[in-house]
């Protein structure tokens, strides 16, 4: 329970929440990296994807719909999934915790992300796993789909932006998107 609740936005705002002040700012930062470099290699050697999103990038892209990336995950990891599974290509804009100055909840990196794209943030719908992620775009005005592969539909009985439930990406595509969009809006 202490974990789901603190671990959320840029590494260094969760790691200050979980040890307070015991811990310089550098040290953190240190800690941080070497977290993120164990995440990278434990990863590397097996990264299977959601199944369906390949399906669903290339729906959305065949139909001009853009797509962005709002990560409260460091550069190197959201360049290193991007690159490693070869999705970049899909994303107009990609924001992560380096470009910005706050972590989730706060929204302001899917304001970015959605400004990348020439779009506001209500603009877009966000598809997230996580409470946090789900609660950050409803501080961004944005209807959220929640994929519930790492959290059950109870964890986000709070948010009333949740316009879809998906258990993988075979589940949706481009007219369900749309779909879900106007019944928020």
């Amino acid at each position: 329970e202490e974990t789901m609740e603190k671990a959320h936005g840029v590494n260094i705002e969760f790691l200050g929440r979980f040890f307070g002040d015991r811990y310089s700012t550098e040290d953190l930062k240190i800690y941080a990296a070497e977290k993120e470099s164990e995440y990278r290699a434990t990863v590397a050697k097996n990264m299977p994807l959601v199944p369906g999103i390949v399906e669903l990038f290339e729906d959305l892209s065949s139909h001009h719909i853009p797509m962005a990336i709002g990560s409260a995950a460091p550069p190197e990891n959201v360049d290193f999934v991007l690159d490693t599974a070869q999705l970049r290509h899909y994303f107009g804009s990609v924001y992560h915790s380096g470009n910005v100055s706050q972590g989730k909840p706060n929204p302001e990196v899917y304001h970015s992300a959605a400004a990348g794209l020439g779009l506001t943030a209500p603009d877009c719908i966000v598809i997230e796993d996580s409470p946090i992620g789900a609660k950050t775009a409803y501080n961004a005005g944005c209807p959220v789909v929640v994929i519930t592969n790492t959290h059950p539909k109870e964890d986000f009985s709070d948010l009333d932006n949740v316009v879809l439930f998906i258990e993988n990406y075979l589940e949706i595509n481009t007219e369900i998107l749309n779909q879900s969009y106007q019944t928020a809006n």
